[in-house]
């Protein structure tokens, strides 16, 4: 592959060529072009160009041979307009390429010149970009600004490019069939949301007049019960004005037979009143009398209860007289009985000394016995620790002196020793049990001598007690006594005082008794004189109260009467105010009815607007999606032709890389024999 090229060209007089290779001024060779790229549209050029005569000969052959004559396709879409070229790609392969020449030149490519001919009043930049060696130039003059990049030909990745490039290809075309298919599956949507919203316009048209003839008819009604209403108000006011004028004529009827009996009323009040203060005359002197009476009585019943309770007095006294002097006799009894009870109470105390001393003989004889059973033991005791010292005395002796090995002086010593030492154990003992003997007779007669003396101490304290028991009792005996007397001696003073105060008492009782009688005589006479009158005074009352009784009566039936005729014509007062009232509530509930429809009306208007609104809405969206689907299958065609078209160059151009490789493996063949031609005839030189 060649190196790097940069070219830079500007028209208007002034023509710069830079090349990594030696180039010549004149194109000797062709060169070819792949597609052209634009900013809207796309061309595929094939244009014929020339080489530098440096190139060599396989190349230019190669490049003469890659690709047939001149093609040039143009792609416009729709509502785009025409294809703008200032923007052009060139894609030329070779292992070297030189500049373009000015447009001076014969030999310009027609497309260049074109392009540098069709606008001088624009700057023109024509670029060219090697994308395996990353080459880049730029022409420019005046105002047109035009770029293209100029790739190589027929290579190793050429191929692969135009596989990618076809790969792009058909994914631009499934994307654009999905883009489609979604276009396609929207514009459906809208439609089916278009035909509901339709018929929910319909309907809705349907409601808003079917609610606009309801609110007419509703409107009637109201219209018809207001008329009601007038006429039943008209009425109400003609019977409550007639019954209110009845209503004033029984009111003055009752007024005018209340005040008569307001009259008779205050002069029976007036002679109720002076009976009621004959008989508050009379009641306070019948009260004094009561008076009088009751406290005669409560005299008389106090000075009663002053004898029985003096009576109950007397009994009581003579009751505790006989029982302070049943207590009297009873307290002599015990005296008596007590003095013969402290008899008994001497012998006990000389049997119990008696019982001492019998106790303190059984003491010393059961000393004496234990004394000697004890020295009786010792003795025993001492005898055989005798019998055993010795024993064990003559035992050791007898076995010492059975032994030949000790002399006699040694033998004789052992028995002295042992003798000693046996009276030494006989007197320990002896002196050991006669000391445990006397301590037994001290414990003994220790013990002996505690329980005598707890014994005499106990029956000293009974006796003690028993005589410090009998002097008290003997004392408050005494003392009871001498308090009885004396107390006895009082409530017999006490009765002979109650005796003559009830003897007093009885004597006014019985005078007090004669003069009340005969006063409550003369009241009763007094009373019986003022009931008699009082009873004619209540005849005469009486018929009077029956005469204005009969009156109040048939005043009651016309009150009555008139109170009936009052309650039916409130009730149908009532009736009317209720008939008035439902009226009224049906006039208001018509009227929020019809507010209500009203209100609903507007809402259905104004849902029908925004309906509209949204209608139209989605028509413009379902044109513009109609217009974008025609484009994307305007588009979806062109890019079908497009990809055949690049199927068909692709097959064109594997033909022409075979082509190309054949005449490579030819020109390989060619050199490899003119090299051995060059190589004989360097050795026929040679």
């Amino acid at each position: 592959m060649g190196g790097q090229h940069v070219r830079e060209y500007r028209y208007g007089g002034q023509h710069i060529r830079e090349c990594d290779r030696q180039c010549q001024e004149e194109m000797t060779g062709p060169v070819r072009g792949e597609p052209i790229k634009t900013g809207v549209g796309r061309h595929q050029v094939r244009r014929p160009l020339r080489r530098a005569p440096s190139c060599s000969t396989n190349s230019r052959r190669r490049a003469a041979t890659a690709l047939p004559s001149k093609t040039l396709t143009a792609h416009q879409q729709k509502g785009r307009g025409t294809v703008d070229d200032s923007s052009l790609l060139f894609d030329f392969s070779s292992e070297c390429w030189c500049c373009l020449p000015t447009t001076q030149d014969p030999q310009l490519p027609s497309f260049v010149a074109l392009l540098l001919k069709s606008d001088h009043s624009r700057p023109t930049t024509i670029m060219m970009r090697d994308f395996d060696s990353d080459v880049s130039s730029s022409m420019s003059s005046r105002k047109v600004t035009q770029s293209y990049s100029v790739y190589r030909g027929p290579s190793p990745g050429s191929q692969s490019r135009v596989e990618s490039r076809m790969r792009e290809l058909e994914d631009n075309l499934d994307s654009e069939r999905d883009g489609r298919v979604r276009a396609e599956k929207l514009l459906n949507e809208f439609q089916i949301r278009y035909e509901q919203l339709q018929d929910s316009l319909d309907e809705q048209g349907g409601v808003a007049s079917a609610q606009s003839e309801l609110s007419k008819k509703r409107e009637q009604e109201v219209q018809k019960l207001r008329k009601d209403i007038e006429m039943v108000n008209a009425q109400f006011e003609q019977t409550e004005s007639s019954l209110r004028k009845r209503h004033q004529e029984a009111v003055n009827d009752l007024n005018d037979q209340l005040a008569h009996l307001t009259k008779q009323k205050n002069r029976v009040e007036k002679e109720k009143q002076t009976l009621v203060v004959e008989l508050d005359g009379l009641s306070g002197a019948l009260d004094s009398a009561t008076k009088a009476k009751q406290s005669a009585e409560a005299r008389l019943d106090s000075a009663e209860q002053g004898n029985l309770r003096l009576k109950g007095q007397v009994d009581d006294l003579t009751r505790q007289l006989n029982e302070f002097n049943a207590l009297k006799a009873k307290l002599t009894q015990e005296n008596f009985d007590l003095q013969h009870q402290g008899k008994p109470c001497l012998s006990s105390a000389i049997v119990a000394k008696s019982w001492v001393a019998a106790t303190v003989v059984v003491a010393v004889e059961f000393v004496v016995v234990v004394v000697v059973v004890v020295v009786v033991v010792v003795v025993v005791v001492v005898v055989v620790v005798v019998v055993v010292v010795v024993v064990v005395a003559v035992v050791i002796v007898v076995q010492y002196s059975s032994s030949s090995s000790s002399s006699s002086s040694s033998k004789a010593a052992v028995v002295v020793v042992v003798v000693v030492v046996a009276v030494v154990v006989i007197v320990v003992v002896v002196v050991v049990v006669v000391v445990l003997v006397v301590v037994v007779v001290v414990v003994v007669v220790v013990v002996v001598v505690v329980v005598v003396a707890v014994v005499v101490v106990v029956i000293a304290v009974a006796v003690v007690v028993v005589a410090a028991a009998v002097e008290v009792s003997l004392s408050a005996l005494q003392g009871d006594f001498d308090s009885l007397n004396h107390r006895y001696e009082e409530e017999s003073e006490a009765n002979n005082n109650l005796r003559a105060q009830l003897s007093k008492v009885n004597t006014e009782y019985a005078a007090l008794k004669t003069r009340f009688d005969k006063e409550i005589q003369i009241k009763i006479e007094e009373f019986e004189e003022i009931k008699r009158k009082l009873t004619m005074r209540i005849n005469e009352l009486d018929d009077t109260c029956e005469t204005l009784r009969v009156k109040v009566s048939g005043l009651e039936k016309t009150k009555n009467k008139l109170t009936a005729e009052i309650k039916e014509i409130t009730i149908e007062l009532e009736n009317t105010q209720i008939i008035v009232q439902d009226l009224t509530k049906r006039n208001r509930q018509l009227e929020n009815e019809n507010a209500g429809l009203m209100k609903r009306v507007d809402e259905l208007t104004a849902e029908n607007g925004q309906l509209r609104a949204d209608k139209a809405n989605l028509e413009q969206e379902c044109y513009r999606l109609r217009v974008a689907n025609a484009e994307l299958t305007e588009r979806n065609d062109n890019l079908q032709r497009e990809n055949k078209t690049l199927s068909d160059q692709l097959r064109e151009a594997n033909q022409a890389l075979k082509d190309a490789n054949r005449e490579l493996t030819e020109l390989r063949a060619l050199r490899a024999q003119l090299e051995a031609e060059r190589d004989s005839l360097a050795a026929a030189l040679k």
